[in-house]
């Protein structure tokens, strides 16, 4: 069994907890409020705006080799798009649950700095 195998494993109950949840039931059945719309948007903007942020702070320390192969994140315009927020999400500000998940991320940079490099440098020999 790979470790990517075991993870899976490992989290079943929760994945099936996730994909069960009245939210993500209502984005597949496009049955979701505008006032959930527009605060899940305003949320992974932000998550992903700060997200981003650390990653290129990360980044900036691997080689110009390992910075071409580095993995590259997906847009999430397209697909908060699709979830039509209103203008209203700009006046959302992030929540505390979102705030301290990135406090958490900014402190353990030097631990993904680390996997960060193994990753690329594994690609790269």
């Amino acid at each position: 069994m790979t470790f990517h195998e075991f993870l899976l494993q490992q989290s079943t109950s929760i994945r099936n907890d996730i994909y069960h949840s009245s939210f993500v039931q209502g984005i597949g059945s496009d049955n979701l409020s505008q006032t959930q719309r527009d605060y899940y948007v305003a949320q992974d903007t932000y998550y992903t705006d700060y997200f981003g942020k650390l990653f290129d702070l990360m980044t900036e320390k691997l080689t110009p080799l390992q910075q071409a192969s580095k993995p590259v994140s997906t847009d999430e315009q397209t697909a908060h798009d699709a979830l039509l927020a209103s203008q209203a999400m700009l006046n959302i500000p992030p929540d505390q649950h979102n705030l301290a998940y990135l406090e958490h991320m900014e402190k353990a940079m030097p631990q993904m700095q680390c996997w960060l490099y193994y990753h690329v440098r594994s690609r790269t020999i």
